[in-house]
């Protein structure tokens, strides 16, 4: 499936997630290395983008300083409009635990946690009460087809299981934007095709926008646009 049939969302407002000229430098002894030079987009409301590239060309520095997971050496990155460089660091981690979801190619699950335990993170996180958190993970599992493992933990669920329970803990606290790092890539052609369905639909289902850094064609061919990076510069961007 392809989101191309929604309705065009041309409106400022409509733009979830953005960022302008946004740079990342490190330093090597005497040396600066740019890691990614003066990469603009935005995504709107319910789009789904793919950012492709070989390896080292910024993918993953790029999905970094989308989610404030890293600051940019240059350029600014807005989330529903707030600039995350004027916040501080823990306003930064309290507006991206409200409004983005992340993820990641490992799970990431807590393996002494049930499924739903897992999914409820966020939201305990965000102080919501222990009844009100286990409903909301109930409802995304039952969404990604997994109320019937709500129990189980970690070690007790396949590999395409356990990420989908992960992309019920990203979608949660119902962010604006999920941002994920090769979501399919430690799974079988299979399993990875289930997976992606699943993203799929709750794309369509929630609304929510995603951003899929991937190195699959096939993966890519699914989202709304892909972004090509190369030596971290946007080479393309392709519908």
């Amino acid at each position: 499936m392809s989101n191309k049939g929604k309705n065009s969302l041309d409106n400022h407002q409509d733009i979830v997630l953005s960022c302008k000229a946004l740079g990342r430098s490190f330093h090597d002894g005497n040396r600066t290395v740019d890691v990614l030079k003066e990469v603009s987009l935005e995504v709107k409301a319910a789009e789904s983008l793919a950012i492709m590239g070989s390896s080292g060309s910024g993918k993953t520095t790029l999905l970094y300083l989308l989610g404030g997971l890293d600051q940019p050496s240059k350029g600014e990155v807005c989330v529903k409009g707030q600039p995350l460089q004027s916040l501080s660091r823990r306003k930064i981690e309290a507006w991206r635990n409200q409004h983005l979801g992340f993820i990641y190619q490992l799970h990431h699950l807590l393996p002494e946690f049930s499924a739903v335990e897992n999914v409820m993170m966020p939201l305990w996180i965000q102080k919501k009460t222990t009844k009100v958190a286990k409903a909301q993970a109930l409802e995304l599992l039952d969404q990604v087809g997994l109320s019937h493992r709500a129990s189980h933990r970690p070690g007790e669920l396949s590999g395409g299981e356990r990420q989908r329970v992960a992309i019920a803990r990203a979608l949660v606290t119902k962010p604006v934007c999920v941002l994920a790092d090769e979501p399919t890539g430690n799974l079988d052609q299979e399993t990875a095709g289930q997976v992606m369905e699943v993203m799929q639909s709750l794309n369509r289902e929630l609304n929510t926008s995603f951003i899929v850094v991937t190195h699959d064609t096939e993966v890519a061919a699914k989202m709304d646009r892909t972004l090509m990076l190369h030596r971290g510069e946007v080479q393309s961007q392709r519908v």
